[in-house]
């Protein structure tokens, strides 16, 4: 039954955005800013800030390259972020995977539980920036073996954002960059070690419209961003040659004081990575701000 709803998920991109359009306007609250900057949750890797939140992710991908044949991909991903204080969150996460490989078979299950920690380093308001670090572990044998590695990897990770409001061309303060720079340590000693890095330029029309020039933008463009992220993995292992895989994700956000909805086109940079273009589909609730008085507010403050 699940595998069915993936299969037809693809269609639901304009749908989704569509009801995100019905939302009111208001602007995030105290999620993710570092001064009048927001700094959102992105598709392929998280902000740099510890938060209360809940993701959903729908991926689909056709003529993904396997090892040795082209296999087509959905998943549905899964993450609940706690703080434990204003400063340090944990996160629990998984995903349900359906993958028909070229020659018609099919696997399918959940994959391995992804547990991790954040610990915000800095945040200057006046310069719009931040930066934190933390760890990712993916808890191998976990998931179905169909779909999954029986081995852990360990990502120790540092997450930055900056925005552009000091510059003197107006009409560029409302861009930002974040990122986030990984590298997956697997605990089995003949798998290859690989350095994640991921980037996101953005260009956020509410900021323009709060904080530069009020262009008049229809109602449903006020509290939005476009967005191109480029999630690269690079082998960094004498056998593996320096292999390269990755995507360009054009794409845009819809957002208000309780979450965003995010559609993204994956573009293949090479055959190692595929041959067509995806789509990511993001549902992102922002806890701390829909409960600050409950579940979203930190065990210790």
């Amino acid at each position: 039954m699940l595998a069915t709803k993936l299969h037809h998920a693809k269609y639901l991109p304009g749908v989704v955005l569509f009801s995100l359009a019905l939302l009111s306007p208001g602007l995030a609250g105290a999620h993710g800013f570092a001064g009048k900057r927001f700094f959102p949750a992105t598709l392929t890797f998280d902000d740099p800030f510890a938060a209360d939140e809940f993701d959903l992710l729908y991926n689909h991908m056709n003529d993904q390259a396997g090892d040795t044949q082209s296999v087509n991909v959905d998943s549905v991903g899964v993450e609940y972020a706690k703080t434990i204080t204003p400063t340090i969150a944990l996160s629990v996460a998984t995903q349900y995977d359906w993958l028909k490989f070229a020659d018609g078979s099919s696997s399918k299950g959940f994959n391995n539980i992804e547990i991790g920690g954040k610990f915000l380093g800095y945040v200057d308001e006046q310069s719009e920036s931040v930066w934190s670090y933390g760890l990712n572990v993916e808890l191998g044998g976990t998931g179905n073996h169909a779909v999954s590695e029986d081995f852990d990897v360990y990502s120790p990770t540092l997450f930055f954002g900056k925005g552009f409001g000091n510059l003197s061309s107006a009409f560029l303060r409302p861009m930002a960059v974040t990122g986030a720079i990984a590298v997956d340590l697997p605990a089995r000693g003949n798998q290859s070690r690989n350095l994640a890095s991921s980037f996101s330029l953005q260009y956020n029309f509410s900021y323009l419209e709060s904080f530069v020039k009020d262009i008049g933008l229809p109602h449903v463009l006020r509290n939005s961003l476009f967005l191109i992220e480029l999630p690269i993995s690079t082998c960094m292992d004498e056998g593996c040659g320096g292999d390269v895989t990755g995507t360009v994700n054009p794409g845009i956000m819809l957002f208000n004081d309780i979450g965003q909805v995010t559609v993204e086109a994956p573009i293949p940079i090479n055959n190692s990575t595929g041959n067509s273009v995806g789509v990511l589909l993001q549902l992102h609730l922002y806890l701390d701000d829909i409960f600050p008085h409950s579940i979203g507010k930190p065990i210790f403050d």
